[in-house]
């Protein structure tokens, strides 16, 4: 589904499905115990804002789902962990819950 930056508001939104439709982008993303394993955006959308959401005081927050056409669960805020940053392809972010 993708990432999310509501106007005027501090909140990047990451609506991430693990098992996606056949047709669809097929991103590597996958929650692990607290740890999510995401592959930004080919666009790299709000790849800064995250990446600098620790010193901004931007959050990031979760909402999962194992499968497509299954309802999303909020898991809560995220931590940047570490990121393999690409301009090829998509970034790999590891997060870790709050």
């Amino acid at each position: 589904m993708g990432s999310f930056t509501p106007k005027e508001d501090n909140k990047i939104i990451l609506f991430v499905t693990r098992e996606k439709q056949p047709d669809a982008e097929q991103y590597e993303d996958e929650l692990i115990g607290h740890v999510l394993l995401w592959e930004g955006p080919n666009d790299h959308f709000a790849e800064d804002r995250m990446l600098e959401a620790g010193r901004t005081g931007d959050e990031v927050h979760l909402f999962y789902r194992e499968r497509h056409h299954t309802d999303f669960t909020y898991i809560g805020q995220l931590a940047l962990y570490c990121c393999e940053r690409l301009t090829d392809r998509p970034s790999r972010f590891v997060f870790r819950c709050a």
